[in-house]
Formats: structure tokens, sequence, C-alpha cells
């Protein structure tokens, strides 16, 4: 059988190795910012020095070739026709001999070599003129030299007399490293000890962060605490406060999310035990009609269940984290309240009440969720007809100016005045004895945080009942604020 055909691009991509971070160091790299501009002033120091050191050397060891080589010059002498060097043979070995350098000398005329070497070294590079002598550099026999170089005037023979004296250069060498290395060393050492002292610091500067990370280390979902600020450095204190802004938001989230499942677990074993006890009535029924009544509460038992567990599922899809990745869309709510509350007309007329709508006919355009804001309408409905009780009017309100809004009425009981924002809180409920999970009013306000809307509330109809308006923002101004959760 033969082998599937693999693109080029196909086996990249399969090869393809995700490439890991490069973790670095910041005790390292702020070391390494602090060490490149030392060794760079040490660089830059050790040319400078070197430098000197060059020039103080050749300034010593020139002012002892100039000497040599006038020294030469007085020995030169006229014998009859002929130029003579007169140097014993002591003085000449005194002359030449050094612990160190060796030296060179020759005495010549343009016509031939008086005395010394019969080759002499050329200038090479830079000549440096000192009244009337003349300091180069030069190679002799492969070895670097320094040489002198003085023209002697004979008008008498009408001759000039070229009287050169070299030296190596090992005694200027050693100079100049001792010139140098008394210059460096104490800079090297100085950067050495800066270096360990800076060292030290930012090791005692990092500390908060090390005592950041311990106390991070320590945290469970069952113990949230703050991380110490104390010492923090100025530039690491925003780090910490948002650190433990982001913990106190999980403890209190995380703390939410617990006394949520709670209430959840204590609101549905209500239902579920009255579902049990029915189906056990109805399985042990004596008579027809008892059991058709126990059939009937399983029923309404089962629809309870169904609502609340509507609402908890509408409460978790109304997280942030769950619509961060949900966009907005175009809404016209004039049709949204339209068509929420012809679903609602036969519930309500059932129940013995009243469903008004009041509307412009032109649309009114909002950005949002629309199945979010269809549940909050259904929940206002569902609240206005739970507590209105037999005969309650329901009435449904849109409106354009000054914001976007749409409102729900009804000419109920409403709600005690001591009672305020706490009827939006999760499992509250405004009686006692109520069906309701107390879940509604907080599904509203949920979804009117995330649609960044405000929540007004007021009398109802025939001044009488409650009154809930939600005020929706521009639609160029529409966000859903995720990371906001008012408490």
């Amino acid at each position: 059988m033969a082998e599937p055909v693999v693109s080029r691009r196909e086996r990249r991509l399969r090869g393809k190795v995700p490439r890991l971070r490069r973790v670095y160091s910041l005790r390292g790299r702020l070391l390494l910012w602090m060490l490149i501009p030392l060794l760079l002033v040490l660089s830059c120091s050790g040319v400078i020095a070197y430098y000197q050191a060059m020039y103080y050397a050749n300034s010593e060891y020139d002012q002892t070739l100039y000497k040599h080589v006038h020294s030469l010059a007085q020995l030169v002498e006229r014998r009859g026709n002929r130029i003579v060097l007169n140097m014993p043979k002591q003085a000449k070995r005194m002359f030449l001999w050094n612990a160190f350098d060796t030296t060179y000398y020759q005495i010549r005329t343009e016509k031939r070599v008086i005395a010394g070497e019969k080759v002499f070294p050329v200038p090479q590079g830079r000549v440096l003129k000192y009244d009337d002598t003349m300091i180069y550099d030069g190679d002799f026999k492969g070895t670097p030299v320094r040489a002198a170089q003085l023209l002697l005037d004979l008008p008498e023979l009408e001759e000039t007399v070229q009287i050169k004296v070299a030296q190596t250069q090992f005694r200027r060498q050693k100079l100049t490293s001792k010139i140098l290395l008394s210059v460096v060393a104490p800079q090297l050492a100085l950067i050495f000890i800066v270096f360990l002292v800076v060292s030290v610091g930012v090791n005692r500067s990092l500390r908060p962060l090390s005592a950041i990370t311990r106390a991070l280390e320590k945290q469970t979902h069952q113990r949230i605490s703050p991380v110490p600020d104390e010492g923090v450095p100025r530039e690491v204190q925003p780090l910490a406060q948002a650190i433990n802004d982001l913990l106190q938001r999980l403890d209190e989230a995380l703390g939410a999310q617990r006394r949520f499942i709670a209430n959840a677990a204590h609101q549905l074993r209500t239902p579920l035990t009255a579902i049990r006890l029915n189906m056990e009535r109805q399985e042990n029924a004596d008579s027809p009609a008892d059991r058709d009544e126990a059939g009937r509460h399983l029923r309404t038992s089962v629809e309870r269940t169904i609502r609340l567990s509507r609402q908890l599922l509408t409460l978790a899809r109304a997280e942030p984290e769950s619509l961060r990745q949900s966009a907005l869309e175009s809404i016209d709510l004039v049709a949204l309240m339209r068509e929420e509350g012809s679903e609602w007309v036969p519930v309500v007329l059932d129940a013995g009440g009243e469903l008004s709508l009041e509307a412009p006919e032109t649309p009114i355009r909002i950005l949002g969720h629309a199945v979010l804001l269809r549940e909050c309408v259904s929940n206002l409905i569902d609240n206005a007809l739970k507590y209105g009780g037999p005969g309650v009017r329901i009435a449904l309100q849109v409106e354009a100016q000054p914001q976007p809004s749409f409102t729900v009425l009804d000419n109920g009981p409403g709600i005690d005045p001591e009672v305020g924002d706490r009827i939006f809180e999760r499992f509250f409920r405004n009686d006692e004895g109520g069906e309701g999970a107390g879940l509604g009013l907080s599904i509203v306000k949920e979804i009117a945080q995330l649609h960044g809307a405000r929540i007004v509330l007021g009398p109802g109809l025939e001044g009488r009942g409650l009154r809930v308006s939600l005020v929706l923002p521009l639609p160029e101004a529409a966000i859903v604020p995720a990371g906001q959760r008012a408490g």
C-alpha cells in the first residue's frame, strides 16, 4: 500500500516543536547591566593607561638615547683627511653594556661606514624630533628597536656625519607594564569590591520578592491571605498591591461560590425531597383520586425543580468568565420585549392577570446578549406574576430617550422599604412562605451588570406594586464589564 503524500509544509508543521521561552534571572540581569558598564570603564581606562605608560616610558628612555647619540658625537674626530671615532675599548664596553637591552650604533658618512654596524634600521612610522635629533621606531635583525639619529656637519671636510644609536625595547616594555599594572590593578580591585557590594545590595533588595513568593506558595483554596507588603520597595509595591487585590477578589469569588453551592444544595434539597415523597404517595395511594392528587403534587415539584435548575444555569451563564469570549450583538429592544411578552400572555391570562406592552413603532437598537436579556425580562414578569396574586396587572414599557430602557410594572403588594436592594441578593425572598427560590431578581442584577445597565426601582401601577427599570448604555458605549462584579 502506497504511503500518503505529505507536503513540505505539513512535514514542517509536524516536526515543529514549540520553543520554550527563555526564563532569565532578574538578579543576574541587574548584575550584568551593572557589570557591563564597569568593564567598559575598565577597558577604556586600561587603553588610556597603556598609552600613557608608553608615553612616559618612551620619554624616559628617549632621553637616554638622546644623551647616547650626543656622547658619540663628541667622540667623532678628524685625523687628517679622515673621520674617526675616538672611543677606547673600555669606554665602548661601558657604552654597549646593558643588563636588559642591546645597544647598537653606527657612525657613517654618505660614502662609508666609519664605525659600528654595517646595516642600521630605517625609520618606521612616526618620527619625533628633539632639537637636532630624530627619534624613531625600527626593526633590527627581527627585533623591535628604538633609534636616535644626529647629523653632524663638518665644513672643513664638506661632509655630513650620521650618528645613530639604537636599543631594544625590553626595558621600555617592562616599565610600561609596571606603570599599566600600577594604574589598572587598583581599578580592577575597586571594581571587584563595587561588584560585591552591589551584589549584596541586589540580593537584599530582592528579598521582598522571595517573601512574596513564599507567601504565595502557602496559599490554598481554603485559606487565602494577603502577601506581606511591609518593607517592600516602592517599585514593587504596585505588584504586591495588585497581587493582594487579586487574592482578595479570588477569596471573595471562592467564598461566593461556596455560599452559592451550599445555598443551591439547600434549595434543591426541598423540591427533590418533595418529588421523592410524592412518588411514594403515588405508589402507596389507596384510590385513584389520591393517586391523581399525588401526581399533581409531583408535577408541581418537578416544575419547581426545573425552574430552579434553569435559574441556576442562567446564573452560571451570566458569569463574566463565561461571556469573556462572547461578542455583543445588535438587538432591537422593541422586538425583544414584544416577543418575550407574547410568550407570557397565555401564562398571565391563565393566572387571571393582564399583560400589556407600551413601545414605540420604530426599533430601538442596543448591543447585548439576546438570550440573557430575554431571561431578564422573563424573570421580571415571573416575579410580578408570582407576587401579584390573582388579577394582577403587568405592564411592559420600552423607551428610547434619554437612554434605551425597558420597565416591568405591576400592581401587586410591592416590597418593604426596609428591604431595599436586598431583594437582589441570591436566595433572598421578600416573603417567608413563597414558592420562589429567591434567584429571579438576582439573575436580573447579574445580567444588568454584564450589560453595564443601571437598575431603577420605584412604585408600580396605580401607585402601588413594584416598578423595575433597566437603563441600558447607548450602543457606542455598550460594554460588558467582564472583570467587574458589584458586591
